[in-house]
């Protein structure tokens, strides 16, 4: 019974976690959006294997968080939004100079 109270709590935290963040479908979502949404999966999952329920929910609450924080110094500076979301750089492209 305990691991059932469990699971359902750290389903409605990841749950709240996502809606706190604005989430969308993985087609819109950019790639820090990407990594810090896995990141909290990864930390919803990792409870039911160790069984500390508190800190999984202050971690993925923090993940949330840092990424709330990344969206407004993306909206607040053009060249954040453009580091994080721009256009990828080939490995070999600093070895062609």
């Amino acid at each position: 019974m305990h691991i059932i109270v469990e699971s359902i709590t750290l389903i409605l935290t990841g749950i709240l976690a996502l809606k706190m963040t604005g989430s969308k479908s993985v087609s819109q979502m950019t790639r820090v959006e990407i990594i810090i949404v896995v990141s909290i999966a990864r930390i919803i999952v990792e409870p039911v294997l160790s069984r500390k329920v508190v800190p999984s929910i202050f971690a993925a609450i923090i993940f949330a968080s840092i990424l709330l924080i990344i969206h407004f110094f993306e909206l607040k500076s053009r060249e954040v939004e453009q580091f994080l979301n721009g256009s990828s750089i080939g490995f070999f492209y600093f070895l062609q100079a």
